[in-house]
């Protein structure tokens, strides 16, 4: 959680008199601690495009043009494509209706290429698509090469859906390219699904604001400030590059804060902390973080952290989280200093007060930056709420006991799981399984006290597929046979690894699956695999990966209980709903890589819950031989030593962290409305829509649609905190929100215990006593005041309702 900020009384120094944890320099000359991506730097900075901003790059943009034969000329297609006649087009006389018969074995795309185009400028691809009948899942990549033929990466867009009840629908996407000159970008509009769809009026162009990733204009709120340095807060993430300059002027008009933060238990949360050299050069700055008690460091797991950059294909990044060392602060630059601050839960859930101290090389103490952490009364839950597994190195790939135990901990402390544990041993007496499960269930318990909820089970991957690579030990089976000894060995072994999953009651948090990628012609084999594995236990849900509407309605549904990746599509989660399968995403990491704001990352779990998601999978984070270097999209880690396999945060994993934990909120927030309806005798109220519309706030169900405004999260977060102790404290009350979105009307319900009095807004407007409504204008700032008073006690909460 990062930090709201207060007024403060001016600013003095401090002598050093209580516990000050210090951050000691490493030696001079060392580099950096960090490994960075591809490291593209071009000898010279390269021009941008010399086309004018918004020229439209695309030949045939307009889907015009057709050949003899009828068909689209200039574009490449994929699928089933034809031109239509002008009652379907756009504009103009002609549109494309695309159809992809093959899916899943191919996604049906319309591409173009464009060559000699500068790097290190950004581009803006718009299409617009409609769909006849029912809802399309959609997306757009560039594929990117140098002059010579090396490729770059693809980078692509987030998945859009397109719902026939839309109409045409305006599909954007916008990148900055690598700093090469001379590059080929081919763009790629795709659909996933059969189809159809129509697509009309393209454009590729120059745009003059890239991607809005960092604040070059960031302001923000004085925490301290002498003639020299000034500290400064703004929201997360606000962020800067080294060479950002304050005015020391204009830095005084700013408004005065504090840092200031609240958390519940089991909760992490960020200070950010921005210094600025005002005038004169400050040489070398160090900062120590002074708490009141030897112990505090160890309890709240303070980290003093500075936000780092690196390349990555031409561009730098400032996204890597480093343990703060001494740095160089010259005159005209910035730097991004975290703490971050693990609040314990139960009884040692305690506010934290202490001071961040910046000093100068040789010199007395230059600034002190108060700062408090305060308190909600509950706790998030050991185990996170939203089930979110990730891929690294399964135990003797060239990692360490010791390393991997850190990596768990770190991911742990990140609201995420493992998909591979240690894999048991496992061998045959005739058709009898032997297992070993010692190393399995050491690193299970451990990963189940870190709080860790969804693991892949062992031995999966049994069918053909790209599952082949892995070793078998069932007996034989390929594309289009499975033999006896398979059937007997594959029943018996996996009875035995369920009745051994549930004595330790935990076979509900594996995901069970059978099939990478299978196509229909190997559907008839996945049935038969997925009756297997139910005969050897019902209570195994058997699951592939890439076959979402097969499942949902088609020649698997009834047998594939769990789809990996089916989620993204809404009329596939609707189906699967309906059947009681559960509706998973996956690799969403890969749409928020490092060139996008990070915001979007921390909007992700608010999609989840709008979009009732039950797992999330990320197939890789590491190691970097694969996700750092030759990965389109880049591993939100970064890893300090690819030989040892450490790794830093990052910015973009944090805000993941940050979104796991408001997906906590909300959770908890339901069951605390739920709490007091049926405490209250309540029927007539679902809790799902009253959460749903405080969530909707922040998130649209359109994956990109998200807030990209940090303070609206940390103002929602503020509010689902508040309403959580609100509604566990007597007097009991409960609220309701309705909208007329025709009229705009706000009307507040509400319902409270016997003799209790519920008033809203400012004015002494009693609604009711017991229950009622009422039609209210929100203030300014959108806000609504509900207070419930019975004898002496008074509650209040302030309802975000616009």
């Amino acid at each position: 959680m990062v930090p709201t900020n207060d007024a403060c009384p001016g600013l003095v120094a401090l002598a050093l008199s209580a516990t000050a944890i210090a951050f000691v320099a490493y030696s001079s000359g060392t580099p950096p601690i960090f490994e960075t991506l591809r490291d593209y730097a071009p000898d010279k900075r390269v021009a941008v495009d010399d086309s004018r901003v918004g020229q439209n790059r695309f030949a045939n943009p307009g889907l015009e043009q057709i050949k003899a034969d009828g068909s689209l000329a200039v574009w490449k297609t994929v699928g089933v494509a034809a031109v239509t006649s002008t009652e379907q087009a756009r504009s103009g006389e002609r549109a494309l209706r695309l159809a992809n018969p093959d899916w899943p074995k191919t996604d049906g795309r319309l591409i173009q290429k464009i060559d000699r185009v500068q790097g290190g400028a950004s581009y803006r691809t718009v299409i617009h698509m409609r769909s006849p009948a029912g809802t399309r899942n959609v997306n757009v990549k560039f594929e990117v090469s140098t002059s010579t033929g090396e490729y770059l990466g693809g980078f692509r867009s987030e998945h859009f859906t397109v719902s026939d009840s839309e109409g045409w629908v305006r599909v954007e996407y916008t990148h900055k390219l690598p700093a090469f000159p001379g590059l080929s970008v081919t763009v790629l509009f795709r659909l996933w699904g059969p189809g159809p769809l129509l697509l009309d009026d393209a454009s590729f162009s120059l745009v003059s604001q890239p991607p809005l990733y960092l604040s070059p204009a960031a302001t923000g709120e004085r925490l301290a400030q002498t003639l020299s340095l000034l500290a400064w807060t703004a929201p997360i993430p606000t962020r800067i590059t080294a060479q950002h300059a304050v005015d020391a002027d204009a830095a005084r008009t700013w408004p005065t804060g504090r840092l200031r933060l609240r958390l519940a238990g089991n909760e992490t949360g960020i200070l950010p902390i921005f210094l600025s050299a005002l005038r004169p050069d400050l040489g070398e700055v160090s900062l120590q973080v002074q708490t009141g008690g030897a112990d505090t460091a160890k309890t709240y797991d303070l980290k003093l952290l500075t936000v780092e950059p690196f390349q990555y294909l031409g561009a730098r990044y400032y996204d890597v989280l480093v343990p703060a060392r001494p740095f160089v602060l010259s005159s005209g630059t910035s730097k991004m200093v975290w703490l971050s601050v693990y609040m314990p839960p139960g009884s040692r859930r305690r506010p934290l007060k202490g001071n961040l101290l910046v000093s100068g090389k040789g010199r007395r103490d230059m600034l002190r930056v108060p700062f408090r952490v305060d308190v909600f009364d509950f706790d998030l839950p050991h185990e996170p709420s939203l089930p979110f597994s990730v891929g690294i190195p399964r135990p003797g790939r060239r990692v360490r006991p010791a390393e991997r135990r850190r990596w768990l901990r770190d991911i742990a402390r990140h609201r995420l799981s493992v998909r591979h544990l240690a894999t048991p041993g496992l061998r045959f007496d005739g058709d009898t399984p032997v297992f070993d499960f010692t190393a399995f269930d050491a690193e299970l318990g451990y990963a189940t006290d870190l709080g860790m909820g969804l693991f892949q089970l062992p031995f999966a991957y049994v069918a053909w597929g790209h599952g082949r690579r892995y070793v078998q030990s069932f007996g034989p089976i390929d594309a289009g046979h499975i033999s006896d000894e398979f059937r007997r060995k594959f029943v018996n072994a996996m009875r035995t690894l369920a009745e051994h999953l549930e004595q330790k009651d935990v076979l509900d948090r594996f995901n069970h699956n059978l099939f990478d990628e299978p196509y229909p012609k190997h559907y008839a084999q996945l049935r038969e695999l997925a009756t297997l594995l139910k005969q050897a236990s019902p209570h195994y849900r058997p699951s592939a990966y890439g076959v979402g509407r097969a499942a949902a309605d088609g020649e698997l549904a009834g047998y594939i209980e769990e789809p990996i990746g089916a989620g993204w599509d809404p009329t596939t989660r609707e189906l699967l709903r309906r059947r009681g399968a559960l509706v998973t995403v996956y690799n969403p990491l890969q749409t928020f890589d490092v060139t996008r704001r990070p915001e979007l990352v921390r909007g992700f779990p608010w999609w989840a819950f709008r979009c009732d998601i039950d797992r999330i999978y990320q197939w890789c984070i590491g190691p970097p031989a694969k996700s750092m270097r030759a990965h389109d999209y880049g591993s939100a880690w970064v890893f300090e030593d690819p030989g040892r396999n450490a790794f830093l945060s990052t910015v973009r994993f944090e805000m993941l962290r940050e979104g796991l934990e408001d997906y906590d909120y909300l959770t908890l927030f339901r069951r605390a409305l739920e709490g007091a309806a049926q405490k209250l005798g309540v029927k007539d109220i679902d809790s799902r829509e009253i959460v749903d519309y405080f969530a909707a706030q922040i998130s649209e169900r359109q994956i990109m649609k998200q807030c990209t405004e940090p303070r609206k999260y940390e103002r929602m977060r503020t509010f689902l905190g508040n309403a959580i102790e609100w509604l566990r404290k007597p007097p009991l009350g409960l609220f309701r929100v309705r909208v007329d979105k025709r009229s705009g009307v706000i009307r507040l319900e509400s319902w409270s215990e016997s003799g209790a009095r519920v008033r809203v807004g400012a004015d002494p407007q009693i609604v009711a006593s017991g229950s009622g409504s009422v039609e209210v204008s929100p203030d300014p700032g959108g806000m609504v005041d509900l207070v419930v008073t019975k004898d002496n006690c008074t509650k209040r909460l302030r309802l975000p309702v616009r």
